[in-house]
């Protein structure tokens, strides 16, 4: 077979983009769902975002068992902003009464003494247990953590004890969190309630601790696979390619929730085509590209790096990062939640 000849033999994207042409890798058209030789793609793909160029970035619905609800979402970002609340009890009272808080969890996570915070909660009514991490608070820990993940654009990451390689300042905030007690608290929780839900969430930096929480619990064998579910709204980058994969084989429920045109997914930023092995996302993103009101439609996104979604734009905002369905997630939280918040209900 001639060296043109074994691209166009591929019939899908994952055996397409695993292959070469003799000195590049194949790429997969989604528009014309076929595979062509590096140098003829631009030409047989008219968009390039169409393009794929990896095996992990090919195309992936979510399974079917656990589809995204905008109703639920909505309840996660309410449990989300309660944990910018110094009293998440009084916050959820407003709106959840039957979720009880465990306990909470406040650590020092970076030697600029930036604090790191979260609660658990527990409902037997609803029979789910809540873990909910508060995201990133202040200039200075933000910038830390831009700093920190424009090092792992460069490869520059640690080890993660679930499998692959995170962005170092969230394996210190982390590990500052499971070891003040969170780790031994779940093992608790699951001796009591292992039957029950488990739903991991939180904002900003809030979603990068939810998500490494999530791929923990399962591989340390701290709760059932089938009953742990993961929303976060505005989550950075948090690893490699090996940390993502590890999230989607073991985390069936996950969605990263984006607003419109929100700067912090596209920290750090993702070099493609595996050139470094630099941070990437896990699927699935569902992208709000509106005010997010009731109603509103959304796209989910089938691609971890997906420019059919949120990086179709490169105009990107703070303010739609502070913001999630109509609420200004940290002050509505640092408010103890009063005041409506929009859980997705016909008025």
């Amino acid at each position: 077979m001639a060296q043109s000849d074994i691209c166009p033999q591929q019939k899908n994207c994952t055996a397409c983009t695993s292959q070469t042409d003799g000195f590049f890798t194949c790429r997969w058209c989604i528009a014309t769902n076929a595979c062509y030789p590096h140098v003829l793609i631009n030409s047989a793909c008219a968009n390039v975002g169409d393009v794929v160029s990896t095996p992990f970035n090919c195309p992936v619905e979510p399974f079917s068992r656990a589809p995204y609800s905008d109703v639920t979402a909505r309840n996660s970002l309410f449990l989300s902003a309660a944990a910018y609340s110094p009293t998440p009890a009084a916050c959820l009272q407003q709106h959840m009464p039957t979720m009880v808080v465990y306990n909470q969890y406040d650590v020092l996570c970076d030697d600029r003494n930036n604090s790191c915070w979260a609660y658990t909660a527990v409902s037997t009514s609803d029979r789910r247990v809540v873990i909910s991490f508060r995201g990133t608070r202040g200039f200075e820990q933000l910038a830390l953590e831009i700093f920190h993940g424009a090092e792992g654009t460069f490869g520059k990451m640690v080890d993660f004890a679930a499998g692959g390689k995170v962005i170092d300042y969230f394996s210190y905030a982390f590990y500052a969190m499971w070891n003040s007690g969170l780790q031994r608290d779940l093992a608790d929780l699951n001796q009591r309630y292992n039957d029950y839900q488990l739903w991991i969430v939180g904002h900003s930096l809030g979603g990068a601790l939810a998500s490494m929480t999530s791929a923990l619990v399962v591989t340390k064998g701290l709760w059932n696979f089938a009953t742990v579910h993961l929303m976060t709204f505005g989550q950075p980058r948090v690893g490699d390619i090996s940390y993502a994969q590890i999230v989607e084989e073991n985390v069936a429920y996950r969605y990263r929730v984006v607003h419109e045109h929100d700067i912090v997914p596209h920290i750090p930023p993702e070099i493609p085509d595996g050139v470094v092995d630099s941070p990437i996302h896990h699927r699935f993103e569902v992208w709000y590209d509106n005010d997010m009101s009731y109603g509103s439609p959304f796209i989910l996104c089938f691609q971890p790096e997906d420019l059919h979604c949120s990086s179709a734009h490169l105009d990107l905002s703070v303010f739609d990062h502070l913001s999630y369905f109509g609420t200004s997630v940290g002050d509505y939280g640092r408010d103890n939640c009063t005041g409506p918040f929009d859980f997705g209900f016909p008025t």
